[in-house]
């Protein structure tokens, strides 16, 4: 476990660690019954507890993300356990690992 710093918009800390499913990280502490839940969101491929930045970790909190409309139905862009994706109309379509999704 590793703490990065602040988030600036809650003023919670930001930490990264080894969570259930792999690396991540998250937004708060979440120790005590009456603290909020905390956010977690997991590292991408090729991003390291060890080395990642707290600019890195608060990016990785804007996904999933709405990219425009079509046909009067959003156009979202994630990642998801088997990488990158763009949905639409609830139908999921995988890009590229290689493709930033941010």
């Amino acid at each position: 476990e590793r703490t990065l710093g602040t988030d600036p918009k809650t003023g919670k800390p930001v930490i990264v660690r080894i969570g259930r499913f792999g690396p991540l990280a998250q937004i708060g502490e979440g120790k005590d019954k009456e603290d909020e839940k905390p956010q977690f969101a997991s590292l991408l491929k090729g991003q390291l507890i060890e080395s990642i930045t707290l600019e890195e970790a608060l990016e990785l909190f804007k996904l999933p993300r709405t990219v425009g409309q079509y046909e009067d139905k959003d156009v979202v862009i994630g990642v998801g356990r088997f990488g990158p994706y763009v949905r639409h109309n609830s139908k999921f379509t995988s890009l590229k690992k290689t493709d930033d999704p941010l």
